[in-house]
Parts: C-alpha cells; structure tokens; sequence
C-alpha cells in the first residue's frame, strides 16, 4: 500500500477493522549513507495478521555522483513525473 506519506509512521484503518500501519525506524546514517528499518503490518484486535520489514539504504546525493563519475555518467535531469521516486535527494 503506498497511501501514507514517505518515511513517516503512518496508521490507517480498514474495512472490517483491520488496522494497517507502517513504522519507520533509522537505524545507522554516516557520510555517505542513511539506512533504516521501515516495518508494514495489518492487524486485528492486536493481533498481527500480516508483517513485512524491509531495511533499506539510501545513498546521498554526493555519494551517487561520485559514483556515476567514476562510471562515466552524468546527471541529466529526473523529469517532474519521476520527483517522488527520488525522496529526500538520495538515490534508491
């Protein structure tokens, strides 16, 4: 589901009163990256019914154009459509 907004904890409730939510928690950042922990769950009167935890990395924008150089790219541009996909300036 991608009804909540990005990187933030979010709870919505469901028809037939499941609750869904989505926790987000940093778990390490230095120069170069920023990881966290962003949980999904669907539960019913406290009980999980469904869960799912990803861990995710996001490199910062410095770091992805070294990167790219160093691979012989350029950035162009991210056309306006796209903008979202690319959170906080970081690639994905």
């Amino acid at each position: 589901m991608s009804i909540q907004g990005e990187q933030k904890n979010y709870q919505q409730n469901l028809p037939t009163g499941i609750v869904y939510s989505q926790e987000i928690e940093k778990i390490a950042e230095n120069d170069e990256i920023e990881s966290i922990e962003k949980s999904y769950f669907f539960k019913k009167d406290g009980k999980i019914l469904a869960q799912q935890k990803l861990n995710l990395n996001y490199i910062k924008q410095w770091k992805k154009s070294e990167i790219m150089e160093e691979a012989g790219l350029s950035f162009v541009r991210v056309h306006e459509s796209k903008m979202k996909s690319f959170s906080r300036g970081y690639l994905c």
